[in-house]
């Protein structure tokens, strides 16, 4: 929003101040529980800019509590492996991966060892990381 912009966001601002800023902007033009300012928290939510709690949804739907992920992957960015571990009593290592780049395209898959994926061959980039179906993850390749 230009008004954000040219209102609040100052040279030393960081992307929570940003946030914060936003959604205020669209309080102001909107009303404070418009579906333009839960827009806005949505969008700040996912690309993970996020105070935590915020972006639980008390009116999760069906399809979208299925979805939520049992795995974590660290550290991100990543080098050379990404970590997986679980939050649920699933045996990682038993379970298949995907990568795939921005674009949907497969780049590497195979099965979790030792609770770790080799990235190392991968070029720097952005991936998109799935799990036996288990969860999706975005990561950064350094």
């Amino acid at each position: 929003m230009y008004s954000t912009q040219a209102s609040y966001v100052q040279s030393q601002s960081v992307y929570a101040d940003v946030r914060d800023f936003t959604i205020q902007e669209a309080g102001i033009l909107y009303g404070a529980n418009s579906p333009e300012v839960l827009a806005v928290k949505a969008a700040w939510c996912a690309v993970g800019v996020t105070t935590g709690g915020e972006c639980v949804n008390s009116t999760l739907s069906v399809n979208e509590a299925k979805s939520i992920p049992i795995f974590s992957i660290y550290p991100n960015p990543v080098s050379n492996e990404l970590n997986i571990i679980s939050s649920s009593k699933l045996e990682v290592n038993k379970l298949q991966y995907k990568i795939n780049n921005m674009a949907g395209q497969l780049i590497q898959e195979g099965n979790v060892s030792n609770n770790k994926v080799n990235v190392s061959v991968l070029p720097k980039g952005t991936y998109v990381f799935s799990i036996d179906g288990k969860g999706t993850y975005k990561f950064i390749k350094n």
